[in-house]
């Protein structure tokens, strides 16, 4: 339901590495190169991908964006409930009428379209709450399918928002006091001798345990009387209600994606970037979306994919300027949809997923490509396992280096290269300012930074900049030649960038302006 929004490709470059230890005159050793995973996908390079393909890599960066995110070892039963759940929504008698129009509208059957609609259903679901029937966004959005409370009375949900937030205000405490119990019994267990651990000890255990158990179940109960007064909280109720409201929009949204990108972003938002991109400024959503014998159908790739810097610009910058979330809702939908299977697949043993994009490309090896001062940044530049920074005064600037950190600036080839291709791409899309970077290599403690595979680059101040400087890099990424992470809470609002080591000798080639020739003869060996 509309509220306001909440919130890496892959042929070994390195053919030589660091390792440092803690001598004083530390120096470079060959080891095993870093051994990068393949796409699973097997995408062509991106120079040579189609519309299609190029849609496939973005669904594959937002996967392994999932795939990286914690989740819990109650994923997958959750999962499992709430499909079941959907599957009884899309059959209720309300919506039928919604499921034949979107039957007719792609040529599929009822029966082909109902399951296809229960899988984009469920992953929205996982995407708004992870499936959590109590979750609560710091914007007032409750429940596994996060309704707004006006929006959810509309939906015909009963909302007693005075006797919901009083519970809720319970529940909190109850879990607060909690999670102190299970502290302080930790805290207990391990204070005690083993010379003296006897029965007071284990009283003490039995008594903090069963402390915990008492609040579970009155939080538990709290939760039940609350699903009564809020339907939000009542996870049947809430999933139909969903079902019921995203249907009604297919006359007016007559496409899968769109109708999910207006439900998460807004329907007036949509329809205004609809027809700024058709330039058709009075024309419905509807009718954009499906043409007509002088006008194209419209799909949303066709317009994430055409809006650029320099084409369709009006749209370009009314699509840029909206949350980042929202241009990438539908791709995050299509991406769970291939990822919940997996996650059920797991059966809760979901520790073996890489948790950080270095090691799921690069595996743990990469720990250990280390740099620590400027004595090793040098030997490693001697060895060409470094390369100085490419950037030049007319390219970008660079932040004062912290204290302590190596005067020389250098990366690995392959980020050095990434830096370049980043850099040209901005200029070439009109960027006017001097982006800054923040390169670390040489600066002692854990991540990647240190190892010169990734590097920073800090927000442009000039609204227009940050724009391209956002599409250049998200448009790497969609095409799977760089993990992109951004922060905003630490330090200045910044990029942090990691090359993808399947394409190291084609970004080096892009970065250097290689023709399409050579490109392809450098994918085909």
């Amino acid at each position: 339901m509309p509220k306001v929004p909440r919130a890496l490709g892959l042929a070994g470059f390195m053919a030589v590495g660091l390792l440092f230890n803690g001598c004083s005159h530390p120096r470079v050793q060959a080891v095993t190169p870093i051994t990068a995973k393949l796409p699973p996908d097997n995408l062509p390079a991106p120079p040579f991908q189609t519309k299609a393909q190029k849609v496939d890599a973005a669904i594959l960066r937002w996967r392994n964006a999932l795939l990286t995110q914690s989740v819990t070892s109650d994923t997958p039963s959750k999962l499992l409930v709430v499909e079941s759940i959907v599957q009884k929504a899309v059959r209720q008698p309300d919506v039928q009428q919604g499921i034949k129009q979107l039957a007719k509208l792609i040529g599929s059957s009822v029966s082909q379209t109902q399951t296809m609609w229960q899988k984009l259903q469920a992953a929205d679901l996982f995407l708004e709450s992870g499936d959590d029937a109590d979750a609560i966004s710091s914007a007032g959005a409750c429940g596994v399918a996060q309704w707004m409370p006006e929006s959810a009375v509309r939906a015909g949900l009963k909302v007693d928002l005075p006797k919901s937030v009083l519970l809720t205000q319970k529940i909190l405490k109850l879990e607060d006091a909690s999670a102190a119990s299970t502290s302080n019994t930790a805290a207990i267990s391990g204070s005690v001798s083993p010379s003296v651990s006897t029965g007071s000890s284990t009283a003490h255990e039995t008594n903090g345990s069963t402390n915990v158990d008492n609040i579970a179940e009155r939080i538990a109960d709290l939760q039940v009387q609350r699903a009564k007064v809020d339907q939000r909280f009542n996870p049947e109720l809430s999933i139909f209600a969903q079902t019921r409201y995203l249907l009604g929009m297919v006359k007016r949204f007559p496409s899968a994606d769109w109708l999910f990108q207006a439900y998460h972003g807004g329907e007036s938002g949509v329809t205004r970037l609809l027809r700024l991109y058709s330039q058709r400024p009075t024309a419905s959503a509807a009718s954009i979306i499906l043409g007509d014998r002088h006008h194209a159908r419209t799909s949303f790739a066709d317009v994430y994919l055409n809006c650029t810097p320099t084409r369709n610009v009006r749209a370009f910058d009314y699509l840029y300027s909206r949350g980042d979330d929202d241009r990438h809702y539908w791709w995050k939908i299509l991406a769970a949809v291939k990822l919940i299977p997996t996650l059920i697949a797991q059966n809760g043993k979901l520790t073996t997923v890489p948790r950080r994009l270095l090691q799921l490309w690069y595996g743990n090896n990469a720990d250990i490509y280390r740099f620590s001062g400027e004595s090793m940044v040098q030997q490693g530049i001697a060895a060409g396992v470094l390369v100085p920074s490419p950037c030049t005064k007319s390219t970008c600037s660079y932040p004062a280096q912290a204290k302590g950190g190596a005067a020389t600036i250098a990366l690995r080839p392959i980020a050095a290269a990434t830096l370049r291709l980043v850099m040209n791409e901005y200029h070439a899309e009109g960027g006017l300012g001097l982006p800054m970077v923040n390169i670390t290599t040489g600066f002692p403690g854990k991540g990647s930074g240190q190892s010169g595979l990734s590097f920073q680059i800090l927000f442009p101040k000039e609204s227009h900049d940050l724009l391209i400087m956002t599409y250049v890099l998200e448009r790497l990424s969609d095409r799977g030649l760089v993990g992109l992470g951004r922060i905003l809470h630490e330090g200045p609002a910044h990029w942090i960038v990691l090359p993808c080591p399947f394409y190291g000798q084609v970004i080096s080639r892009m970065a250097l302006g290689g023709s399409s020739r050579q490109l392809k003869a450098v994918t085909s060996n």
